[in-house]
């Protein structure tokens, strides 16, 4: 029945869905997101899976070692122009076109999705 499709993801399968309830906003009835990825421009400083984010809107890999990885944080391996292409390839720059109702699942202790990604978005579809 093409009158009630809805989207259903988590993490990664959420980054997806919030994409898709944003770019096809009349065509979803409804949406499920259980710690969706909604910036990948924020992510990457707070998740312990921050190359995905890398590969996901730079299609390539940030190659650090054990030490390097200890003593630093991902802001210094980011340049601005980076940061601005992780953005662009996100979710939440189009939260304002979701239409459909969303309910969203929030892990509070999700070691790779931090709970402000699925407030991000909260905080978007309320501005609508």
């Amino acid at each position: 029945d093409t009158h009630r499709i809805a989207l259903v993801g988590g993490s990664h399968g959420g980054f997806i869905s919030a994409h898709l309830s944003a770019k096809y906003p009349q065509f979803y009835k409804a949406a499920a997101l259980r710690n969706p990825i909604v910036d990948l421009s924020s992510m990457v400083t707070h998740t312990d899976n921050a190359d995905w984010c890398f590969v996901e809107a730079l299609g390539c890999h940030m190659q650090l070692s054990t030490e390097q990885f200890k003593n630093s944080t991902f802001v210094d391996f980011t340049d601005f122009e980076s940061r601005r292409r992780m953005w662009e390839c996100s979710p939440i720059m189009n939260a304002t076109n979701v239409v459909c109702p969303t309910v969203l699942f929030i892990g509070e202790r999700d070691q790779c999705v931090p709970p402000s990604q699925a407030r991000m978005w909260l905080r978007e579809l309320k501005r609508r």
